[in-house]
């Protein structure tokens, strides 16, 4: 008893603080459950933020990429105002710059696809002019009257005995190979400033020192835009072999027609109506007439009258199948 009242006021005063301590641990717990609850509240309204103003558009946005990606001229549809907006707006500006930058890639893959092929054709039609002028041993030429350049084609180098691949082409070289060069340069000069006709046929000495050669050379004038005389262009074309040609024809022609001037039996020659168009002397001889009477007239005039019918029928036969 003397216990307990010796202790009574201490007792009273642990219940004191007891009371004290047990009320400020709940206030503790309640200030701490409601400090969590206001974490979990702004983690709420964080997370529904984030969701909303970055997970959201970057979602939409990853889902429209693969359409991007498989075709250019798509742009992303995503109407915001904050930075994703101008993210946005970005990305369709590139796009829209990639797209072009394509296109135009495109364009000039074409183009250069294009002027290729015409490179090609271009190749292939002057191979084939080349082969065409080599065939004919014909040659262009051409000169530029303000530069005084002068340009040959492959076969005009050839036919003046020029290496294309070496020799210089001028037109001081191309003189020296012209023995009459004085009358082609006069006329060239006639042909600029006079526009006087410009058709030659002179001898050349190749400049290789082969044999002599015989080429025909036309030109023509060129103008300008505003019709001043621009260039000369021309071509030429190696004659010799017609020249011997047509010297040996001269020559079996003469031959033929002194042979049957003077053959020791009578000839006529008939066109294929049976008209007299010559005869030789014998002829003459034989039946009397001279040749300025009997020619244009019908040889069935000269015949007997047994004999034309046979004539005209074997002639005429001997006409059509020789």
């Amino acid at each position: 008893q003397v216990l307990l009242e010796s202790m009574g006021n201490q007792v009273e005063a642990w219940e004191s603080k007891f009371h004290r301590y047990h009320y400020n641990l709940i206030h503790t717990l309640i200030w701490l459950m409601a400090c969590l609850l206001a974490l979990m509240i702004g983690l709420l309204v964080l997370w529904s933020t984030v969701t909303y103003r970055i997970i959201t558009p970057i979602r939409k946005m990853c889902i429209q990429l693969p359409k991007l990606a498989s075709d250019m001229s798509y742009r992303f549809k995503l109407n915001r105002s904050d930075e994703f907006g101008d993210l946005t707006l970005s990305i369709n500006t590139l796009a829209e710059n990639l797209q072009q930058t394509v296109v135009s890639k495109e364009k000039l893959t074409k183009e250069v696809d294009k002027r290729k092929l015409t490179e090609k054709k271009l190749l292939q039609t002057n191979s084939l002019y080349e082969e065409a002028e080599k065939i004919g041993h014909v040659g262009s030429w051409e000169y530029n009257i303000e530069t005084q350049v002068f340009f040959g084609s492959h076969e005009t180098k050839n036919i003046y005995g020029f290496d294309p691949s070496k020799d210089l082409f001028s037109t001081e070289t191309v003189e020296k190979c012209i023995p009459d060069q004085l009358r082609v340069h006069q006329a060239l000069i006639d042909l600029i400033e006079k526009g006087k006709e410009y058709n030659l046929e002179f001898e050349i000495i190749p400049y290789d020192g082969s044999a002599k050669k015989t080429i025909t050379s036309i030109a023509r004038l060129q103008y300008d835009s505003q019709g001043r005389v621009e260039k000369v262009t021309g071509f030429i074309q190696d004659v010799t072999q017609q020249k011997l040609l047509l010297t040996q024809l001269e020559k079996i022609k003469l031959f033929y027609q002194d042979f049957f001037k003077d053959a020791p039996i009578p000839y006529q020659a008939l066109d294929k109506d049976g008209l007299i168009i010559k005869v030789n002397d014998k002829w003459c001889e034989l039946t009397g007439y001279d040749e300025i009477t009997v020619i244009g007239k019908r040889f069935t005039e000269f015949l007997s009258p047994f004999s034309i019918p046979y004539f005209e029928s074997s002639y005429k036969l001997f006409y059509q199948q020789g």
